[in-house]
């Protein structure tokens, strides 16, 4: 999903780029303009960022897919980075990226804060595609979709929560 939409061009970046061009910024792509437009949302989390955003909407089809699409919008490769995370190797530049994200989005002093609210969105919101699947399959689908509303609802809340509040105590 992140390599189709993120080999279309679209936005100022991607104008005269062609489908899979290897030149194509990721910010520039499908995935990196529908992920802009979710960046307000998350914006009172701390994590208001199309690389957060991004990887969040591909979590929503399988959370084992969040990290891999942080890597891959920061234009690294997935594999590499697995590798020195498997060996217990520096991941390189990473930590410094997300880092300057979270300081970027939530501010000097919060980025632990906004990380923090990140992960407790990642663990509370809908736990993939497959699930809501099964989910409609048993309870139907006004049900599944009342629950996966409230799920993305209570995470969101939850993130929000965590990020302001923690502000005061910081």
């Amino acid at each position: 999903m992140v390599w189709l939409l993120g080999a279309i061009p679209m936005g100022a970046g991607g104008a005269g780029k062609s489908f899979a061009d290897p030149e194509l910024p990721m910010e520039d792509s499908a995935y990196g303009q529908v992920a802009k437009v979710l960046e307000p949302v998350f914006e009172p989390a701390g994590f208001g960022d199309w690389h957060m955003a991004g990887a969040l909407m591909t979590g929503f089809v399988a959370k084992e897919t969040v990290v891999s699409s942080i890597v891959a919008s920061y234009n690294m490769d997935p594999e590499a980075a697995g590798d020195a995370e498997d060996n217990g190797d520096d991941l390189g530049e990473l930590p410094d990226l997300l880092a300057s994200t979270f300081t970027q989005t939530a501010g000097e002093g919060y980025q632990g804060l906004a990380a923090i609210a990140f992960l407790v969105f990642v663990l509370a919101y809908t736990p993939c595609l497959a699930t809501v699947a099964e989910q409609a399959r048993l309870i139907g689908g006004k049900r599944t979709t009342i629950a996966v509303g409230a799920q993305l609802v209570i995470a969101w809340a939850l993130a929000v929560g965590i990020f302001q509040i923690g502000k005061l105590f910081l």
